[in-house]
């Protein structure tokens, strides 16, 4: 592993291409309460806290699930079938990550968790969620959407 910065990049570059979306910009910012959050207006922007700027698995977590968020507002966006529905609603009364409680159950949430790790695992890069609970939600997941 290289600088923390270009292998992000590199990342960025092959997500985008694997959700078929486009690259979307990301910086390193103080935050409080997140690891991570995606901005849409005025600009595209994934914010990564800066306290992962040196640790690339934890910035490629907070990176691969962001792009996932991003790729699902697309999705909303262009598709009609019942997971488009659910996301739309979902996307539209989100929980945010303050408020714990419903927030892993949400399918926009769940998917994003699961994806990023789904996808980082093929990438050989293993992990495990620390909250037990999302942990066992996202390997029931991956069984029945990505494998």
């Amino acid at each position: 592993m290289g600088n923390v910065r270009e292998d992000l990049f590199k990342l960025l570059v092959v997500v985008a291409a694997e959700l078929d979306i486009p690259p979307i910009e990301y910086a390193f910012v103080p935050m409080i309460m997140d690891d991570s959050k995606l901005i849409l207006k005025p600009k595209g922007i994934i914010l990564i806290n800066e306290k992962f700027k040196d640790n690339f698995l934890e910035a490629a977590k907070c990176l691969v699930h962001e792009m996932r968020h991003a790729y699902q507002i697309y999705y909303v966006a262009t598709k009609t079938d019942k997971l488009s529905e659910i996301w739309k609603k979902e996307l539209q009364d989100a929980r945010n990550s303050e408020n714990i409680n419903g927030y892993f159950v949400q399918q926009i949430e769940l998917d994003a968790f699961a994806f990023t790790q789904h996808y980082l695992r093929q990438l050989d890069y293993e992990f495990k969620y620390k909250n037990t609970t999302l942990q066992k939600l996202v390997e029931k997941y991956i069984s029945e959407h990505f494998i």
